[in-house]
């Protein structure tokens, strides 16, 4: 397999995203809960 045309590089580059996205979406709403 190429490194380039490698699938679990894309799929781990996704989940990396999706988990940042995640982490940013909680913290955002942890503030916005936390400061009432």
């Amino acid at each position: 397999m190429a490194p380039e045309l490698n699938p679990y590089e894309e799929l781990d580059n996704g989940i990396r995203f999706i988990v940042m996205f995640c982490i940013i979406v909680f913290a955002v709403v942890m503030a916005l809960t936390g400061g009432k």
